[in-house]
């Protein structure tokens, strides 16, 4: 049924144009006022009614999490339909059920159609108390540029003060200004850093604590010694410190077919086929790195849910494809920013290296014997 809405939105949208089509009829005389006010109540009423309709069948069948967000939402389209259907309802009442001089004077009309800000309002809480847009990260980049700007910018107040009065005559200033553009220049990539590393440490220490945790289990994981201990942290890890609502792991068994090898959070299915032409292996092997799998589905995938996994992680052996971690989203519902990716980078690396020195180390045993 959604495909089908999906492909009628153009017809839908031209309906939905038809009350200020009418409008512009109606003042250019070729349309009668009743006719123009029928055709805009009736447009308008039966959009509020199904729109609000399709919200609340969503609220019921919404994951959880899902439903904590998208609650605000209904209610915000509610308290607007009510208050509409109330006002059109009025129009039969004594007075319009307000104080003769409010209506006469427009007042009833400006009150209710104002209480149209709700929707705004609770699209806007549910965006910020439940994350769906990640402002940490957006808030984070803002204040590192910000403080680089304005190092800039204090130098070359700085440089001015000190050289344009005193020695403006002699065109100190202007190559005392040039000599500090070009050392910012060069000091900039270093200066970043810096700041970044501020910021996260002082502003999102929480973030900064999960980013470090993850770099140094990619460090040490080269280090492992058994496929277990890097089976379980490349799973348990990532969920405990980035906060991902679910993790599975995958492992080619000898016929080229990816078994689970542990979940946390989810109810994975036991093996996914991954084709060496298909569109996750190609993807897997040009990225070298985690992708986003939202619309890119493995085979077998039945038992988890479209919204289940969004990130796959590759650990690569001798360029191929030895595991496979599936992430799932955030918990709060907040997308994985690109910082978060650079750590899985960094896991499927150290994941990489263990994997090969076990492999190894397997084959030089198997050998002794």
């Amino acid at each position: 049924m959604r495909r089908l809405v999906e492909r009628l939105i153009p017809i839908l949208a031209l309906l939905l144009a038809l009350p200020s089509i009418s409008y512009v009829l109606f003042l250019a005389g070729f349309v009668q006022p009743s006719q123009t006010l029928a055709i805009m109540n009736l447009v308008t009423e039966g959009t509020a009614l199904v729109g609000l309709a399709t919200l609340i069948a969503g609220l019921v069948q919404a994951e959880p999490v899902q439903r904590q967000r998208l609650r605000w939402v209904v209610s915000g389209f509610a308290i607007f339909y009510a208050v509409f259907a109330y006002q059109e309802l009025s129009l039969y009442l004594p007075g319009q059920s307000w104080p003769a001089q409010w209506t006469n004077a427009g007042v009833t009309s400006d009150i209710l159609d104002g209480l149209v800000v709700f929707i705004p309002i609770t699209v806007a809480y549910a965006v910020l108390k439940h994350h769906v847009l990640d402002l940490n990260f957006v808030i984070g980049r803002g204040i590192v540029y910000g403080i680089l700007t304005s190092i800039a910018v204090a130098a070359f107040a700085l440089i001015e003060w000190i050289l344009g009065g005193v020695l403006a005559q002699t065109k100190l200033a202007a190559t005392g200004e040039m000599i500090a553009a070009i050392a910012i220049g060069l000091w900039l990539n270093s200066l970043h850093r810096q700041v970044d590393r501020f910021v996260d440490a002082t502003i999102f220490r929480r973030r900064h604590l999960a980013e470090r945790r993850l770099a140094e289990v990619a460090a040490g994981l080269p280090h492992a010694q058994a496929y277990e201990t890097v089976a379980s942290m490349l799973v348990g890890e990532p969920v405990d410190a980035l906060g991902f609502s679910s993790a599975a792991l995958y492992g080619r068994s000898d016929a080229g077919v990816f078994r689970l090898e542990c979940s946390v959070g989810v109810k994975a299915p036991s093996e996914i086929a991954v084709v060496a032409g298909d569109a996750l292996a190609v993807r897997l092997h040009g990225a070298r790195g985690p992708i986003s799998v939202q619309h890119v589905r493995p085979d077998n995938h039945a038992g988890a849910s479209e919204d289940d996994f969004v990130v796959a992680l590759p650990v690569f052996v001798r360029h191929e494809i030895a595991a496979i971690a599936f992430y799932g989203p955030h918990a709060t519902g907040e997308a994985i920013d690109p910082d978060e990716m650079r750590a899985l980078q960094a896991l499927c690396m150290g994941a990489s290296a263990a994997l090969d020195h076990i492999e190894a180390s397997e084959l030089r045993r198997r050998l002794d014997e």
